[in-house]
Parts: C-alpha cells; sequence; structure tokens
C-alpha cells in the first residue's frame, strides 16, 4: 500500500474513534448519573478501549513487547 493511502486511512479511523470515544463517554457519564452503573462502567470500558485502538492506529505499535 502506498504511505499516502495509510495515512489517509489512519486520519479516518482516527476521527472515527474520537467520535466513538466522545459518544461512549457522553452516553457513560449520563448512564452513571442516572444510577445504571453498569452501563456507565461498560461505556467508560469501550471508551478506554478506543483510546487505545486510536494509539495503535496512529502510532502502529503495539503496547506491550511480544
Amino acid at each position: 500500500m502506498p504511505a499516502w493511502l495509510i495515512l489517509i486511512l489512519k486520519i479516518i479511523f482516527g476521527i472515527l474513534l474520537i467520535l466513538i470515544i466522545a459518544g461512549t463517554v457522553l452516553f457513560g457519564y449520563i448512564a452513571w448519573k442516572a444510577r445504571a452503573r453498569k452501563w456507565g462502567g461498560g461505556m467508560f470500558g469501550i471508551a478506554v478501549l478506543c483510546i487505545f485502538l486510536l494509539y495503535y492506529f496512529i502510532v502502529g505499535a503495539p503496547f506491550w513487547p511480544i
């Protein structure tokens, strides 16, 4: 794959993951305030997973050495 195509895909996936993070954090906060702790915790867990994926897409390296 050409380098410019990989850069464009990283930008698109980065923007998509940022939108997912914003939506899950907002929904998680609303659920947490509504005393739906399981939903709120789940949404915050998904947000953390998306942050790790965003890091992986931008840096291009895993978090732990294999």
